[in-house]
């Protein structure tokens, strides 16, 4: 348990720095401003845009989440962190908070000027996924309004899930129940394509399924992905932590 002084002198400057060289109110002004760039830079492509989220309880510098629409910018959170991860110069953008259409960016590490960069980096990588836009989808095919009985075949053993669905067009709403939670369906539907996902409570976290698969022969089955989200990180890194998994399902 012994320290040194090394340990002790540097916790001392650290401490003598917070308090009587930094300007808080000058740093948040910073941060603001490079935000409002990123945005302003992200702003300027039709469907997309910036919003800050606010410091709260222990964080004390705001982000900002950048959203985008999916059917014109076809990319996940992860996709557009990896491709302006891989771009010139690279830039690392956050994992956890990566969703179907959005990440959010935290300025603390930015130095003057880099804030144009990632907001031109990350325009430019949506503005190249437009021209790979799908088209407007397809009229849906099939009826999956009902009660279903659902499958879930894990690496080891499997788990059964009695849903109610409700089908409004390509939308798709209900509530899912098995022996060890319950909660809400949302998904919607595309043709004969088919994506449902469940979200429960349990233990301070949401437990999250999500399904991807095809409405044939009367039945459904396709690719579960599997995982398990906290309050500050919904992202798709912590919902499908946990792998994947296969899935079938019957009318009842």
């Amino acid at each position: 348990m012994k320290v040194s002084k090394e340990d002790i002198i540097g916790v001392l400057t650290a401490v003598e720095h917070w308090f009587e060289e930094r300007d808080h109110t000058a740093e948040r002004q910073k941060w603001s401003d490079d935000l409002a760039v990123i945005a302003e830079r992200v702003g300027a492509l039709h469907g997309a845009g910036g919003e800050i989220i606010e410091p709260s309880g222990v964080d004390r510098v705001p982000r900002l989440r950048v959203f985008w629409d999916r059917w014109q910018y076809p990319l996940e959170g992860l996709a557009v962190r990896q491709r302006v991860l891989e771009g010139e110069p690279r830039i690392m953008l956050d994992d956890n908070s990566a969703t179907d259409n959005s990440i959010a960016i935290d300025p603390f590490q930015l130095q003057p000027g880099e804030a144009a960069q990632v907001g031109d980096a990350i325009a430019t990588v949506l503005r190249e996924a437009s021209k790979a836009a799908p088209e407007p989808a397809r009229p849906s095919v099939a009826a999956v309004a009902g009660n279903w009985e659902l499958r879930v075949d894990f690496l080891q053993g499997s788990r059964v899930h009695r849903l109610e669905i409700e089908q409004r067009g390509p939308e798709l709403a209900g509530h899912q129940r098995s022996t060890q939670f319950e909660g809400p369906v949302s998904g919607w539907l595309s043709g004969n394509r088919i994506q449902l996902s469940f979200t429960s409570r349990y233990e301070a976290s949401t437990i999250c399924y999500f399904f991807d698969g095809e409405v044939s022969d009367g039945g459904m089955s396709g690719t579960a992905a599997l995982g398990a989200a906290s309050d500050q990180n919904q992202g798709i890194v912590n919902r499908s932590q946990f792998g994947t998994g296969q899935w079938q399902a019957s009318r009842v």
